[in-house]
Protein backbone atom coordinates (compact mmCIF):
# COMPACT_ATOMS: atom_id res chain seq x y z
CA UNK A 1 0.00 0.00 0.00
CA UNK A 2 3.00 2.49 0.54
CA UNK A 3 4.50 1.50 -2.51
CA UNK A 4 1.34 2.39 -4.71
CA UNK A 5 0.94 5.87 -2.53
CA UNK A 6 4.37 6.93 -3.40
CA UNK A 7 3.75 5.99 -7.29
CA UNK A 8 0.93 7.91 -6.89
CA UNK A 9 2.15 11.01 -5.39
CA UNK A 10 5.30 11.23 -7.21
CA UNK A 11 5.76 14.31 -9.61
CA UNK A 12 7.17 14.07 -13.55
CA UNK A 13 10.47 14.73 -13.81
CA UNK A 14 11.12 17.59 -16.26
CA UNK A 15 12.22 16.14 -18.92
CA UNK A 16 8.66 14.23 -19.67
CA UNK A 17 6.84 17.88 -18.76
CA UNK A 18 8.92 19.34 -21.81
CA UNK A 19 8.00 15.99 -24.47
CA UNK A 20 4.29 16.26 -23.23
CA UNK A 21 4.51 20.34 -24.31
CA UNK A 22 6.16 19.85 -27.54
CA UNK A 23 3.87 16.49 -28.22
CA UNK A 24 1.03 18.82 -27.43
CA UNK A 25 2.24 21.90 -29.74
CA UNK A 26 3.38 19.71 -32.40
CA UNK A 27 -0.07 18.30 -32.94
CA UNK A 28 -1.72 21.50 -32.67
CA UNK A 29 0.57 23.40 -35.31
CA UNK A 30 -0.35 20.51 -37.57
CA UNK A 31 -3.73 20.19 -37.16
CA UNK A 32 -4.02 24.06 -38.18
CA UNK A 33 -2.22 23.93 -41.53
CA UNK A 34 -4.55 20.84 -42.41
CA UNK A 35 -7.16 23.19 -42.05
CA UNK A 36 -5.60 26.96 -42.67
CA UNK A 37 -4.03 26.71 -46.31
CA UNK A 38 -5.02 29.02 -48.52
CA UNK A 39 -6.09 27.81 -52.09
CA UNK A 40 -3.58 28.51 -54.68
CA UNK A 41 -1.04 29.02 -51.76
CA UNK A 42 1.16 25.46 -52.83
CA UNK A 43 3.08 26.47 -55.96
CA UNK A 44 6.11 24.68 -57.51
CA UNK A 45 8.69 26.73 -54.88
CA UNK A 46 6.58 24.53 -52.30
CA UNK A 47 7.21 21.12 -54.16
CA UNK A 48 10.06 19.04 -53.45
CA UNK A 49 11.79 17.26 -57.01
CA UNK A 50 9.94 14.91 -58.21
CA UNK A 51 7.34 14.98 -56.00
CA UNK A 52 4.78 15.02 -59.30
CA UNK A 53 4.72 11.47 -60.56
CA UNK A 54 2.70 9.90 -62.98
CA UNK A 55 0.74 7.97 -60.80
CA UNK A 56 -0.55 11.69 -59.16
CA UNK A 57 -1.18 12.92 -62.92
CA UNK A 58 -5.17 12.13 -63.36
CA UNK A 59 -5.35 10.18 -67.08
CA UNK A 60 -6.31 12.64 -70.01
CA UNK A 61 -6.43 15.74 -68.15
CA UNK A 62 -2.89 17.32 -69.61
CA UNK A 63 -2.54 18.82 -72.80
CA UNK A 64 0.14 19.95 -75.36
CA UNK A 65 0.12 23.47 -73.85
CA UNK A 66 1.40 21.79 -70.18
CA UNK A 67 4.63 20.65 -71.71
CA UNK A 68 7.93 22.19 -72.39
CA UNK A 69 8.15 23.53 -76.25
CA UNK A 70 9.45 20.42 -78.39
CA UNK A 71 8.16 17.83 -75.74
CA UNK A 72 4.62 16.86 -77.35
CA UNK A 73 6.97 16.33 -80.88
CA UNK A 74 9.51 13.95 -78.71
CA UNK A 75 6.66 12.07 -77.72
CA UNK A 76 5.57 11.05 -80.96
CA UNK A 77 6.22 7.55 -81.77
CA UNK A 78 7.48 5.95 -85.36
CA UNK A 79 4.77 6.17 -88.30
CA UNK A 80 2.50 2.67 -88.15
CA UNK A 81 1.81 0.56 -90.76
CA UNK A 82 -0.66 1.14 -93.41
CA UNK A 83 -4.19 0.07 -93.01
CA UNK A 84 -5.24 -2.10 -95.64
CA UNK A 85 -7.32 -0.68 -98.59
CA UNK A 86 -10.89 -0.19 -97.98
CA UNK A 87 -13.45 -1.40 -100.12
CA UNK A 88 -14.66 0.30 -103.64
CA UNK A 89 -17.21 2.60 -103.06
CA UNK A 90 -20.35 2.13 -105.09
CA UNK A 91 -20.90 3.73 -108.19
CA UNK A 92 -22.44 7.44 -108.39
CA UNK A 93 -25.73 8.50 -110.27
CA UNK A 94 -26.20 9.37 -113.63
CA UNK A 95 -25.52 12.59 -114.88
CA UNK A 96 -27.95 15.65 -115.10
CA UNK A 97 -29.44 14.20 -118.57
CA UNK A 98 -29.42 10.69 -117.04
CA UNK A 99 -26.75 9.09 -119.87
CA UNK A 100 -23.98 7.68 -119.21
CA UNK A 101 -20.62 7.57 -120.92
CA UNK A 102 -19.93 4.96 -122.99
CA UNK A 103 -17.25 4.03 -126.31
CA UNK A 104 -17.91 5.86 -129.18
CA UNK A 105 -19.55 3.76 -132.08
CA UNK A 106 -17.80 4.36 -135.61
CA UNK A 107 -19.11 3.34 -139.19
CA UNK A 108 -17.43 3.27 -142.77
CA UNK A 109 -17.48 2.68 -146.72
CA UNK A 110 -15.02 1.78 -148.73
CA UNK A 111 -15.15 1.54 -152.68
CA UNK A 112 -11.58 1.34 -154.02
CA UNK A 113 -12.75 0.44 -157.62
CA UNK A 114 -12.71 3.64 -159.74
CA UNK A 115 -16.32 5.14 -160.06
CA UNK A 116 -16.78 7.30 -163.31
CA UNK A 117 -17.65 11.13 -162.82
CA UNK A 118 -20.34 13.02 -164.90
CA UNK A 119 -21.09 16.00 -166.55
CA UNK A 120 -24.33 16.49 -163.33
CA UNK A 121 -24.19 15.17 -159.38
CA UNK A 122 -22.94 11.61 -159.94
CA UNK A 123 -23.50 9.33 -156.13
CA UNK A 124 -19.95 8.36 -155.75
CA UNK A 125 -20.97 6.38 -152.10
CA UNK A 126 -22.71 6.13 -149.15
CA UNK A 127 -23.20 5.44 -145.61
CA UNK A 128 -25.95 4.86 -143.32
CA UNK A 129 -25.94 5.67 -139.34
CA UNK A 130 -28.26 6.06 -136.78
CA UNK A 131 -29.81 9.00 -135.50
CA UNK A 132 -27.41 11.07 -133.37
CA UNK A 133 -23.91 13.76 -133.94
CA UNK A 134 -20.95 12.50 -135.91
CA UNK A 135 -17.80 13.96 -137.44
CA UNK A 136 -18.18 12.23 -140.87
CA UNK A 137 -14.63 12.76 -143.06
CA UNK A 138 -14.40 11.35 -147.13
CA UNK A 139 -11.31 11.18 -148.92
CA UNK A 140 -10.91 10.05 -153.15
CA UNK A 141 -8.35 10.31 -155.45
CA UNK A 142 -9.42 12.01 -158.80
CA UNK A 143 -7.77 11.40 -161.72
CA UNK A 144 -8.01 11.91 -165.63
CA UNK A 145 -7.26 10.00 -168.55
CA UNK A 146 -6.38 12.84 -171.40
CA UNK A 147 -3.77 15.11 -171.68
CA UNK A 148 -6.20 17.76 -172.93
CA UNK A 149 -9.47 18.94 -171.68
CA UNK A 150 -8.61 18.18 -168.59
CA UNK A 151 -11.57 18.67 -166.03
CA UNK A 152 -11.93 19.83 -162.73
CA UNK A 153 -13.71 17.56 -160.02
CA UNK A 154 -16.09 19.24 -157.26
CA UNK A 155 -17.50 16.74 -154.79
CA UNK A 156 -19.85 17.52 -151.81
CA UNK A 157 -20.34 15.95 -148.15
CA UNK A 158 -23.76 15.57 -146.99
CA UNK A 159 -25.73 14.41 -145.07
CA UNK A 160 -29.95 15.40 -144.20
CA UNK A 161 -30.77 18.72 -144.52
CA UNK A 162 -28.38 21.71 -143.65
CA UNK A 163 -24.89 22.17 -143.80
CA UNK A 164 -22.69 20.39 -146.60
CA UNK A 165 -18.80 20.26 -147.29
CA UNK A 166 -17.70 21.09 -150.65
CA UNK A 167 -13.83 20.57 -152.22
CA UNK A 168 -12.68 20.35 -155.85
CA UNK A 169 -9.81 19.21 -157.82
CA UNK A 170 -8.50 20.31 -160.80
CA UNK A 171 -5.40 18.40 -162.73
CA UNK A 172 -2.57 19.60 -164.96
CA UNK A 173 0.15 17.71 -166.92
CA UNK A 174 2.33 17.71 -163.88
CA UNK A 175 -0.03 16.39 -161.51
CA UNK A 176 -2.41 14.00 -162.81
CA UNK A 177 -4.04 12.37 -159.85
CA UNK A 178 -4.95 14.18 -156.87
CA UNK A 179 -6.66 13.29 -153.37
CA UNK A 180 -9.64 15.38 -152.56
CA UNK A 181 -10.45 15.54 -149.21
CA UNK A 182 -13.73 16.36 -146.90
CA UNK A 183 -14.90 16.10 -143.28
CA UNK A 184 -18.43 17.54 -141.74
CA UNK A 185 -20.06 17.86 -138.38
CA UNK A 186 -23.41 16.89 -138.20
CA UNK A 187 -26.11 15.70 -136.41
CA UNK A 188 -28.92 13.31 -138.01
CA UNK A 189 -32.37 13.35 -136.21
CA UNK A 190 -33.02 10.08 -137.60
CA UNK A 191 -31.59 7.38 -139.24
CA UNK A 192 -30.34 8.24 -142.86
CA UNK A 193 -27.58 8.45 -144.90
CA UNK A 194 -24.28 10.30 -145.64
CA UNK A 195 -23.72 10.70 -149.06
CA UNK A 196 -20.73 12.03 -151.35
CA UNK A 197 -21.66 13.10 -154.68
CA UNK A 198 -19.28 14.58 -157.43
CA UNK A 199 -19.31 16.03 -161.04
CA UNK A 200 -16.72 17.00 -163.34
CA UNK A 201 -16.32 20.39 -166.26
CA UNK A 202 -14.58 19.34 -168.75
CA UNK A 203 -14.17 16.94 -172.11
CA UNK A 204 -11.81 14.58 -170.48
CA UNK A 205 -12.62 11.22 -169.03
CA UNK A 206 -12.52 11.66 -165.05
CA UNK A 207 -12.93 8.74 -162.22
CA UNK A 208 -12.34 8.55 -158.67
CA UNK A 209 -11.02 5.63 -156.81
CA UNK A 210 -10.08 4.81 -153.41
CA UNK A 211 -13.44 6.36 -151.90
CA UNK A 212 -13.24 6.16 -148.27
CA UNK A 213 -16.15 7.48 -146.15
CA UNK A 214 -16.07 7.17 -142.39
CA UNK A 215 -18.16 8.99 -139.34
CA UNK A 216 -17.46 8.61 -135.47
CA UNK A 217 -20.21 9.31 -133.31
CA UNK A 218 -19.94 11.81 -130.63
CA UNK A 219 -21.85 13.16 -127.12
CA UNK A 220 -22.68 16.49 -129.16
CA UNK A 221 -21.48 18.93 -131.67
CA UNK A 222 -20.27 22.26 -130.51
CA UNK A 223 -20.23 25.30 -132.91
CA UNK A 224 -17.56 27.63 -131.39
CA UNK A 225 -18.90 31.51 -132.88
Amino acid sequence: MAALKALVTRRPSPAIVVALIAAVIAMAGTGYAASRVPRGSVGAAQLAPDAVTSAKVKNRKLSARDFAAGTPGALTGPVGPSGSEGERGVGGAPGADNSTVGPSDAYASYHDAAVPVGTSATPIASLSVPAGSYFIRAKADASWTADSGLPSVTCTLAGGAGATDVAAASPSNIVPRQTITLQLPKTLTSAGAIGLTCQRTGTATAGLENVKISAVAVGEIVQSP
